[in-house]
């Protein structure tokens, strides 16, 4: 059986073969973006049979899920030209787009003489040992694989693949069609993590070619690499068993599926350091803005057991929010929004370590106000710190902890803290609402 069976001149059935890998009642993307190559060269046939030109670049762009079910397939011309093309292909279910193509097409030249590559050959596909995908992942497009694997560390490694399912029933399709419908495996084979415990799906995939591949296998000689704030990459050297034919890169979005347990430990005396460091780079990088640089939360409290997580105020007037902002920014902060509160911009770091929350926070409003008086009631009153780590100690011991529900039984105690400071009844109780608004 294919992967995709014709129903219409631009409408397709998916077959049980293209199920999974992330969902099995979804598509693996793989087959589409072969399908819409096909697209492609049908189209560009019919247009210019006796003058066609080459695709050299594809962009694909993964919208959303596709069912295994019919989609249709619509294509135009961007960019018409004698000897360049910008076309575009899409995918969509439901009257919903799930993929979208561009596609770059060149006149071919004769460069034979010149032809050749310093991109390493892989071992042949005979010289790389049987691997099953199914260990890790399910779904038909995943059973319908023919896999060859070498992996030299997580996220590294070489991958030979083939399939014997023809692309469309009862329809030719091109070896480059083919060669694309493979291509998309390429951020599974090679994993830097158990997907059972972090998605990485990714968003994209754009391939370029410097020659036409041939032959069944594909190969990929595949690096995965994860940022620090959620974004990840799958790059590949795509080769033929003739050797290279182009790369292939793919953006991945990092999602941690499974629930991070509460880590609470004992005061660390190298915390002040890690913010010193953190601070002067703060500091530095708004020179000339107003600013303090204010290290809140547990960790800024000698003696306190904490999260092992930073928290740190960079707190400005209103009217130096704006530069302050863009200040962070090209330090290598990346703005993430108020995240519902008033007042105080969070970012992502630009670095792992030290780990830490940064926020920008306007002068003056209560977030700020909270955030000072906790740090300066709990570093004069010892018995006050000591059953705040207490609690804080006893709700991260306890199985299945969340971090709403740790942060909503931390209230009753934070009260008793601030009850010790100058803040209001009324700012009070927006503190306890705020910090358990089920409350």
């Amino acid at each position: 059986m294919a992967y995709f069976e014709r129903t219409g001149s631009n409408t397709f059935r998916a077959t049980e073969h293209v199920s999974g890998a992330w969902d099995i009642k979804t598509q693996h993307i793989a087959p589409a973006l072969g399908l819409l190559v096909h697209a492609i060269e049908l189209d560009h046939a019919a247009r210019r049979a006796d003058d066609q030109l080459r695709i050299n670049r594809l962009s694909y762009d993964i919208l959303g899920t596709l069912p295994v079910d019919v989609v249709e397939v619509e294509v135009e011309v961007l960019r018409p030209g004698r000897t360049i093309e910008l076309v575009q292909a899409t995918m969509s279910a439901a009257g919903r787009a799930g993929v979208i193509l561009r596609a770059w097409l060149l006149q071919p030249s004769s460069t034979g003489t010149i032809a050749g590559s310093a991109l390493p050959r892989l071992p042949s596909p005979d010289e790389v040992a049987p691997w099953d995908p199914t260990s890790i992942w399910p779904g038909g497009f995943i059973e319908s694989a023919e896999v060859r694997r070498t992996t030299t560390e997580p996220g590294r490694g070489v991958v030979w693949s083939r399939t014997a399912q023809p692309l469309l029933a009862d329809e030719s399709t091109s070896r480059l069609a083919g060669f694309i419908g493979m291509v998309d495996i390429a951020n599974g084979m090679n994993v830097r993590v158990d997907p059972g415990e972090v998605a990485f799906p990714n968003v994209d995939l754009t391939v370029h070619l410097f020659r036409q591949p041939a032959g069944e296998w594909v190969g990929l000689d595949t690096t995965v690499s994860f940022g620090a704030t959620g974004a990840g990459l799958t790059s590949s050297v795509l080769h033929d068993v003739h050797g290279p034919v182009g790369t292939v890169a793919q953006a991945l979005t990092v999602r941690p599926t499974a629930q991070q347990p509460i880590e609470v430990v004992a005061y660390d005396d190298t915390w002040p350091g890690q913010f010193d460091k953190v601070a002067t780079v703060l500091r530095d990088a708004l020179d000339g803005i107003p600013s303090q640089v204010e290290h809140v939360g547990s960790t800024s409290i000698r003696g306190l057991a904490a999260k092992p997580i930073l928290d740190i105020d960079v707190i400005v007037d209103e009217t130096d929010v704006p530069r302050a902002l863009r200040a962070m920014e090209d330090a290598g902060y990346q703005h993430r929004g108020n995240l519902g509160v008033v007042g105080r911009e969070a970012f992502f770091a630009p670095d792992v370590e030290p780990r830490r929350h940064v926020y920008l926070c306007t002068a003056g409003t209560l977030n700020v106000r909270n955030h000072l008086a906790v740090r300066e009631v709990l570093t004069r009153r010892e018995d006050l710190r000591d059953a705040y780590g207490a609690v804080k100690q006893q709700l991260a011991d306890e199985p299945g902890m969340d971090i709403d529900t740790y942060l909503a039984r931390k209230t009753d105690v934070l009260q008793k803290v601030l009850a010790e400071s100058d803040l209001t009844a009324d700012e009070l109780q927006q503190i306890r609402e705020l910090n358990n608004p089920n409350d």
